[in-house]
């Protein structure tokens, strides 16, 4: 009997998150202000160190406002993990544009700041 319950309480569990309103980030309209100035900075990152390169070499990774999620997981792993851009150590992030583009994909992938 105690198993019946458990199934039962299983799925309502599941019904209820499947039909909740998706819940709103904490510190509302700022937070999102927020998340708007961060993803502009990053942006203005990778278009003045990866698009000069990406525009000729990769035109179809050349970012974009609306496309930069998209690639988030991709860059982390490209800039912080394997370390091949940008490429062949041309062009360098200095360390504050290394911390904003961590600090923007960190909100963007399950990566750590």
């Amino acid at each position: 009997m105690k198993r019946i319950y458990s199934i039962a309480a299983m799925f309502l569990f599941l019904v209820c998150c499947a039909f909740a309103p998706p819940r709103e980030r904490k510190g509302g309209p700022e937070a999102a202000t927020e998340d708007k100035e961060l993803k502009q900075k990053a942006l203005n990152i990778l278009e003045a160190k990866c698009n000069f390169c990406h525009a000729t070499k990769n035109p179809s990774k050349v970012f974009t406002l609306e496309n930069m999620n998209d690639h988030a997981g991709n860059i982390y792993r490209q800039v912080f993990v394997w370390r091949r851009m940008p490429k062949n150590n041309a062009v360098t992030l200095s360390a504050d544009e290394e911390q904003v583009l961590r600090r923007w994909l960190s909100v963007h992938t399950n990566v750590k700041k």
